[in-house]
């Protein structure tokens, strides 16, 4: 989408809550601002009326990020017309420049999807081979919601990653053993050797 939020207005009643400060003067916004802490939901659930009878079954949505799927050419450029069609209706814009068609390879929310399936993003799980090993509540959290975003690549996660939850207990003494290092090298190894879920979705569209 082009300037996503900014498509969105906000209703008369509302637009006093917008309000902010600076320099010479007090401002407003007519139209939805980032930052707001509704505004996901909010242009999420726009996005599902616009599309509404297309999601999951033409395209998968997230927020201003939308992929259209097909097999071949004819169904992917038939389903591209029923989305932009749609678009057109409910008055919004996309940036041309974020418009990707007809891709066999797209990544999207982290992912590569392609036609042989949806894998992890190599730029994204690369920092994780030289993830040092936790010294503290805090880094251990940091490292297991990255691999809990990718837990459907890793065969028989929650059995690995027990012995890391069990040192965030409050109770619990954070102490570094042989158990927890195994479990830390499990999940690192896991999310670099480049697994891939099988799906099939093969062409896209986002903006």
């Amino acid at each position: 989408m082009k300037a996503g939020y900014h498509q969105v207005e906000v209703a008369e009643k509302d637009i006093e809550k917008t309000a902010f400060s600076y320099g010479w003067g007090y401002w407003q916004f007519k139209v939805m601002p980032v930052g707001l802490c509704n505004a996901p939901a909010t242009f999420e659930h726009l996005m599902d009326r616009v599309l509404e009878g297309l999601h999951w079954q033409t395209a998968l949505i997230y927020l201003d990020d939308v992929i259209v799927f097909g097999q071949i050419f004819d169904q992917e450029f038939k389903r591209l017309s029923e989305v932009f069609n749609k678009i057109r209706a409910a008055h919004l814009k996309l940036n041309p420049k974020k418009c990707h068609l007809f891709q066999k390879e797209v990544k999207y929310l982290g992912h590569i999807v392609s036609d042989s399936g949806v894998h992890t993003d190599p730029e994204k799980v690369s920092a994780v081979k030289d993830w040092p090993a936790p010294t503290c509540v805090k880094d251990l959290r940091s490292f297991l919601g990255f691999c809990a975003y990718y837990w459907h690549f890793i065969k028989d996660f929650a059995s690995i990653a027990t012995p890391l939850h069990k040192l965030l207990g409050k109770r619990q003494k954070f102490e570094w053993t042989a158990v927890t290092q195994k479990a830390f090298d499990q999940l690192k190894q896991a999310l670099v050797s480049s697994p891939v879920w099988p799906g099939q979705i093969m062409q896209h569209s986002s903006g």
